[in-house]
C-alpha cells in the first residue's frame, strides 16, 4: 500500500493505491490520524486505485468520517473498485460516506460549505 497526501484548496486527497492488508493498518491509520491531528476534516480518499481494503482500515474510514463530520467537514470517497465497494457496502460505510465518479466531483463536493 501506497498513501500519497495533495491538497487542493481546503481539501486534503489521499491516494491509496495497492492493497490495505494487515501489515498496512498501522501506517493507514497514521496517515488519517496526521489530519485529525491537524484539524484537517475535509477529506477525499481517492480509491481508484486500491484494490483491497480490511476491516480494520474500514473501522479507521468510519472513525475518521464521525469525526470529520463533528469537526465541521466530510470524507468523500472517489471510485472505489467493485472489490472494495462491496466491502464497504457490507459494513455500511457507502450509506455514510458518499462516493464520486471523479476526483473533481469528490473535491467539490467536499470543499462545500454546511455539509
Amino acid at each position: 500500500m501506497e498513501v500519497a497526501r495533495t491538497q487542493r484548496g481546503s481539501v486534503e486527497v489521499l491516494a491509496v493505491t495497492g492493497p490495505i492488508y494487515a501489515e498496512d493498518n498501522d501506517e493507514f491509520a497514521e496517515a488519517m490520524s496526521g489530519l485529525r491531528r491537524e484539524g484537517r476534516f475535509r477529506v477525499v480518499i481517492d480509491a481508484r486505485e486500491l484494490e483491497y481494503t480490511n476491516s480494520r482500515a474500514v473501522g479507521t474510514l468510519v472513525s475518521f468520517s464521525r469525526d470529520a463530520r463533528l469537526g465541521g467537514g466530510k470524507l468523500v470517497l472517489v471510485r472505489p473498485n467493485s472489490t472494495v465497494s462491496k466491502i464497504l457496502e457490507a459494513v455500511g460505510l457507502l450509506s455514510l460516506v458518499p462516493t464520486f465518479e471523479t476526483l473533481e466531483e469528490a473535491v467539490a463536493a467536499c470543499g462545500e460549505e454546511g455539509e
